[in-house]
């Protein structure tokens, strides 16, 4: 979807990085069984060793597969984990979320595999209809460091000098993406740059970043192309989708965000 080389998508670690949520939401065709009492004691008792059954209402972040977010049905049931992670499966979409306490891709990954099978399984899914994956990056920033970090095109002209230093301004960028290639592994895009005043919001994020003046990165990317709901096959489109996302943010930044977040990139 973004014109960068294939050396831009190598991997790489940030030592002081700014992400606080991590999304991944896959929709599928309605599946009854999630919605019943006896479909969610079997989701409970397959996910006992690492979630525990927090609550049952309407789901929370959802991701925008390149539009205004879908009504989603009530019936979700929430499961909480250890280590931060937040799995809500309804009958016709899963999502798994965590917070700044997200670690790595592999890490994730780790534990997207196992509750995809498990959701497929006893939802007796076949096939999932879109699959999208979101990284919410913020962090306490004064707009000249923000500036600093990133290049003029993402942090637009409200960012700039035509607007008076001394002026309170708040503002996101959102750019809406699509794309028809067949060989592609992302159809559709949102990305949200800027700036908030009073933070990026509690129910993003308990961190700093909530409430304080912070820079926000927002890059929300995803396939709506049909693809069998297979563990193993999720998790690689999940990897493909991070390789575009992690490759679009590095390209975001200014060699000063790059040594400001502590970007080291892994040997190939």
């Amino acid at each position: 979807m973004f014109n960068y080389l294939d050396s831009a998508r190598r991997s790489y670690t940030m030592g002081n990085p700014p992400i606080v949520r991590v999304v991944v939401q896959i929709a599928y065709p309605p599946a009854a069984r999630l919605g019943t009492p006896d479909g969610v004691a079997e989701l409970q008792e397959a996910l006992v060793e690492h979630f525990r059954l927090q609550s049952q209402g309407p789901a929370g972040f959802q991701i925008s597969f390149g539009g205004p977010p879908a009504v989603m049905p009530t019936a979700n049931s929430v499961f909480g984990h250890a280590e931060g992670y937040e799995l809500t499966v309804g009958q016709e979409s899963l999502t798994l979320a965590i917070d700044h306490r997200y670690r790595d891709r592999a890490a994730f990954a780790a534990v997207l595999e196992p509750v995809s099978g498990t959701v497929a399984e006893i939802g007796r899914i076949k096939e999932y209809a879109r699959l999208g994956v979101r990284y919410i990056n913020a962090a306490p920033a004064s707009v000249e460091e923000f500036r600093a970090w990133f290049k003029p095109e993402f942090a637009g002209w409200a960012g700039g000098d035509v607007v008076m230093a001394d002026a309170n301004r708040t503002w996101v960028l959102i750019t809406q993406l699509a794309r028809s290639e067949p060989s592609s592994a992302i159809t559709n895009g949102v990305i949200r740059y800027g700036y908030l005043q009073n933070g990026v919001g509690a129910d993003i994020t308990i961190s700093p970043a909530g409430a304080a003046p912070s820079f926000i990165a927002d890059i929300d990317l995803g396939s709506q192309r049909p693809g069998a709901f297979d563990a193993a096959v999720v998790t690689e489109a999940f990897r493909d989708i991070n390789h575009e996302i992690a490759a679009f943010f590095e390209n975001s930044m200014t060699q000063a965000g790059i040594e400001h977040f502590a970007l080291l990139r892994k040997e190939a």
